[in-house]
């Protein structure tokens, strides 16, 4: 078993010699455990271990942390599963194809017939002929091994308060009634008392009340238990205060930061439970359903998904086709899991191949690109 650490700081600038001690290597590492496997029982993390983002923290936890509160100093836990999916280079090169003879299978396959390039012009536009088949390329890798059509990505900037709509309106009372359980009502109470006047405006009038009410809740929440069904009472209580959170009288109830309190509630109610099996069946498919676009593979920025050796997407430079480093681990920026290096860029873990035959992990390496 393989397994992958790094620092997850501020900067998240890794392998820079800092000064004469330094290392590449203090920054990330990999290790080889012969005698672990799935089964094993995991440890419990060390105690002394910083926020994460360090005293920034990641956009996933920082939207529920009151002023001077750190954030957690554990990734959450989210289930993976392994697929086999074609790969190919991020992007061409011009001197690629001059140390290349015969030309390599993927660019016949992505480009025929194969170009032989002279002028900077002609570069140009194989690069551009290039990176548009390779999207579609990957596209239709990706349904082949997940057996999930393609789509485009078409970003909604109220998407977020319509999913809340949406599951706020998918039932008005019973067990079926949002919200089901007291995490929801404790994500939401912290998502509000971030920025409260994100809700209702600047009014100190009007912020004192919104403000007292969601330290309320956020107190009930703890005392009862977060894993805890919400009783009918409570839920019909929560789900008025809820409606009552309007800037104006002529304002739909929960238009707009309302609705985006019950969205946040519930990402963060399935990144706390996505890791373990019992609780994740808690959430209703249909809840699952109404928060997908916040988990889909098909982002702004194109396809966003981890993989295990084969060419490695990159954000910055990307590895030219014909070197022989082994991407041991990519992974891409993930709205659901919280993950976020530089700006919506990637964390990856190289080995040279003849340390990867001796199985001498020691001199892997990792790197972080942003855009």
């Amino acid at each position: 078993m393989l397994f992958f650490f790094g620092r997850d700081d501020e900067e998240q600038v890794w392998n820079q010699i800092r000064d004469e001690t330094a290392s590449p290597f203090d920054d990330s590492r990999v290790l080889h455990a012969l005698d672990a496997f799935a089964a094993t029982p995991t440890r419990e993390a060390p105690g002394d271990l910083r926020p994460i983002g360090g005293s920034y923290p990641g956009r996933a936890w920082r939207e529920y942390l009151r002023d001077g509160e750190p954030g957690p100093n554990i990734h959450v836990e989210w289930p993976i599963e392994p697929v086999r999916m074609d790969s190919w280079p991020d992007a061409l090169f011009p001197e690629a194809e001059k140390s290349l003879s015969p030309p390599p299978t993927f660019l016949a396959r992505l480009l025929r017939p194969h170009p032989t390039a002279q002028t900077w012009q002609e570069v140009e536009a194989r690069n551009q002929r290039y990176a548009e088949s390779l999207e579609r390329h990957r596209a239709k890798a990706y349904a082949e091994a997940t057996g999930e059509q393609p789509h485009v990505f078409e970003d909604d900037p109220n998407g977020e308060s319509a999913a809340g709509r949406a599951i706020f309106a998918h039932a008005a009372e019973g067990p079926e009634a949002y919200p089901q359980h007291w995490i929801a009502i404790h994500y939401a109470a912290r998502a509000l008392l971030h920025r409260p006047a994100g809700v209702l405006g600047a009014e100190p009038a009007v912020l004192a009340p919104l403000v007292s009410t969601a330290e309320s809740w956020l107190r009930r929440s703890e005392e009862a238990g977060l894993d805890e069904p919400v009783s009918e009472e409570v839920r019909g209580e929560f789900r008025t205060w809820l409606t009552s959170l309007r800037r104006t009288a002529q304002e739909t109830p929960l238009y707009f930061s309302a609705a985006k309190l019950v969205f946040q509630s519930m990402i963060a109610t399935i990144r706390a439970w996505a890791g373990d099996p019992v609780r994740s069946m808690r959430i209703p498919e249909w809840a699952y359903a109404a928060m997908r676009f916040r988990f889909d593979v098909h982002t702004p920025w194109g396809m966003q998904y981890a993989q295990m050796l084969g060419h490695a997407p990159s954000a910055q430079e990307p590895q030219a086709p014909d070197d022989p480093t082994i991407c041991l681990l990519n992974l891409a920026s993930e709205y659901g899991a919280g993950w976020m290096f530089g700006d919506v860029g990637n964390c990856t873990f190289w080995i040279e191949p003849t340390d990867l035959a001796r199985k001498d992990f020691d001199k892997a390496w990792g790197i972080i690109e942003g855009h």
